[in-house]
């Protein structure tokens, strides 16, 4: 990640303990539960364009909004330097919890193949962090020691779940509330 940042964001509220930064149109660093405790490195898009992998962070032309400026809300916007799709990613914090919300558009064919990088470092290191999906929901574990109760982990998953659908009206009425369109948001929750 880079020193020179773009934007700086948080929540409000105290409730909310999760900070993120943002350089050269991408998510470089989400800390949680204090500022000195980087648990993302890096959170950017990838396309394929004519047979080419195409970073957001070295060939797109990058620009940065501030949609509201009462608020630590930024847009980050990525056009492709012929113009043929942008990928514009609108991030804000939840008050109420640990989440970083982020709203995805991508202007362009609807068959461009869209990808994530997402690399975590849980408790600021990446070494050993294993990260897999259940259904919806990615999860990540720092340490070495493998998966052994799968009970847990899936009592685990249930419970993420049960949280996401109990939250899933009041961060529509959230997300309403802040100009973001409810069905392209995505959570980053610790």
């Amino acid at each position: 990640p880079t020193a020179a940042k773009n934007g700086f964001g948080t929540s409000t509220s105290l409730n909310s303990k999760v900070w993120f930064t943002l350089a050269n149109g991408v998510m470089t660093e989400v800390f949680y539960p204090t500022l000195d405790v980087p648990n993302v490195q890096k959170l950017e898009f990838f396309v394929i364009n004519d047979g080419k992998i195409v970073d957001e962070q070295i060939n797109l032309v990058r620009s940065l909004e501030i949609p509201n400026s009462n608020s630590l809300t930024f847009k980050q916007v990525n056009r492709a330097k012929g113009g043929e799709y942008t990928i514009s990613k609108t991030y804000i914090t939840d008050p109420r919890e640990n989440t970083v919300l982020i709203d995805v558009d991508v202007d362009g064919p609807s068959d461009l193949p869209l990808y994530v990088y997402y690399d975590p470092s849980l408790n600021n290191s990446g070494l050993h962090d294993t990260a897999w999906n259940e259904g919806d929901v990615m999860l990540a574990f720092d340490g070495m020691a493998p998966v052994r109760d799968a009970a847990r982990w899936a009592a685990r998953v249930a419970q993420l779940e049960q949280r996401i659908a109990e939250r899933a009206q009041e961060l529509v009425e959230f997300v309403g509330l802040t100009g973001l369109r409810d069905a392209d948001v995505g959570t980053l929750s610790f």
